[in-house]
């Protein structure tokens, strides 16, 4: 319907007099989306400023506390989870070896029949089993990928409260100026070696403490598999437990003792969750459905 208007009155109804033209400040990525603004790093620092205002007690032990809560609440239910689901894919199988035995048998017979080649034959059995394998799965609502699902919540929990602790004590640059602590009686509400939570631990003691426990973490309880994909994980995993090191030696105190506390806590969770009671614990109660002809 514009085709016929004059120019200037196009002009007007696209640039119309009343539009003023405004420039917007463009934050950076950090001030986006690493600082308190952002709602998961907020929520953490929140947390601990109100666990800290409540309890009363120095900054050290509400970072204890708070790590050891948060992970109580959030991590171990789904770690115990993710056990269930592991034990029910040991118990089904028995259930898997007889039904690919059974396959295999029914696929030779059909290679002789229909006169199949090896790597048609080869092909059916793979397409069939990965179809049995699903049926599985569905039937007892248990696919391996959940057993992960801890890591999906554990991740953004000590993404969210690291970069709160180093917010709060102002060891985050944005741009060309430092952060100003958030938390500057963090200065003198240290434990033993470490007073100061919002300088660097200068005797590396923390630092070591944590590559230790990582170490410890590995060793005792390795990635099974032999595998392409388990040897990388376990090389850099254990290149990771080195690295963090010298990395966490050059941050805040408060960042470094919480990565120790959160370390700690998976390692006694770990111990917990593999001792012989808990693991007849959390395998009772599984039950295995059985398909009288699943092929």
């Amino acid at each position: 319907m514009n085709r016929y208007l004059q120019p200037a009155l196009r002009l007007r109804l696209i640039c119309p007099s009343s539009y003023t033209q405004k420039r917007t400040y463009s934050k950076t990525f950090a001030e986006k989306y690493l600082s308190t603004d952002f709602p998961p790093i907020g929520a953490a620092n929140q947390i601990l400023e109100t666990v800290h205002d409540f309890t009363g007690l120095p900054w050290w032990a509400t970072i204890a506390i708070t790590t050891v809560s948060l992970r109580t609440v959030i991590t171990m239910p789904l770690a115990i989870y993710g056990q269930r689901i592991m034990a029910k894919l040991e118990a089904q199988q028995p259930e898997l070896k007889e039904k690919a035995g059974i396959l295999l048998r029914e696929v030779a017979h059909a290679k002789k029949e229909r006169g199949w080649t090896q790597k048609e034959a080869e092909a059916q059995f793979k397409l069939n089993l990965k179809r049995i394998i699903k049926e599985i799965y569905i039937r007892d609502n248990n696919h391996p990928m959940k057993s992960g699902l801890v890591m999906i919540f554990q991740i953004p929990l000590w993404l969210s409260m690291s970069f709160a602790l180093r917010n709060m004590t102002g060891s985050l640059q944005f741009g060309t100026t430092r952060n100003s602590p958030l938390c500057p009686d963090m200065a003198n509400e240290g434990t033993l070696w470490f007073q100061n939570l919002i300088l660097p631990d200068s005797t590396w003691l923390l630092s070591l403490c944590l590559g230790t426990t990582q170490l410890a973490l590995l060793k005792m309880f390795p990635i099974k598999g032999d595998g392409k994909l388990a040897k990388t994980i376990k090389y850099s995993l254990g290149f990771f437990a080195v690295l963090i090191v010298p990395i966490s030696a050059q941050l805040p105190a408060a960042m470094t003792f919480y990565w120790l506390v959160s370390s700690l806590f998976g390692f006694c969770q770990n111990l917990l969750l593999r001792h012989p009671s808990v693991k007849k614990l959390i395998k009772s109660n599984i039950k295995i459905k059985s398909i009288e002809k699943p092929l």
